[in-house]
């Protein structure tokens, strides 16, 4: 009787060890969902917010189609999102740059340089590709 007791209390911390993982996992699944809704949300490209009111006189991507319009050597995420909150974007997103990341990837005129890591304007990526083809690069 002794093993089948020792066995069952096995089964039994086996049965916490799995529901206290369990939990964790919800969690995380919790916090990955609070995550896609932030960066699905309408609020992030600054549309009316559900009181009716607008957050920002214009949206995000136009913000950044100005800033990224009028930087000819691109600017990396970071940089990017610096400029866009100085230039009085407001969110509340606690994953902004993700948002901002969105943002970029789903606006057909900005290009990202992987070898600089930074984003500019396909126009103006166009015209230094050319200059530096012109210069023999």
């Amino acid at each position: 009787m002794a093993e089948s007791d020792e066995a069952r209390d096995l089964r039994e911390q086996e049965i916490e060890f799995l529901l206290r993982k369990r939990e964790k996992l919800q969690a995380q699944m919790e916090r990955l969902d609070e995550q896609i809704r932030a960066l699905q949300s309408d609020e992030a490209d600054g549309v009316p917010c559900r009181n009716g009111s607008r957050k920002n006189g214009r949206s995000l991507r136009e913000y950044v189609v100005e800033i990224l319009s009028g930087s000819h050597e691109g600017l990396t995420l970071a940089e990017l999102a610096d400029q866009v909150r100085a230039a009085g974007y407001q969110s509340a997103s606690q994953h902004f740059r993700n948002v901002l990341y969105q943002c970029v990837y789903n606006t057909k005129d900005v290009f990202h340089d992987e070898s600089t890591g930074t984003y500019r304007m396909k126009s103006i990526a166009a015209k230094a590709l050319a200059r530096h083809g012109a210069n023999g690069g």
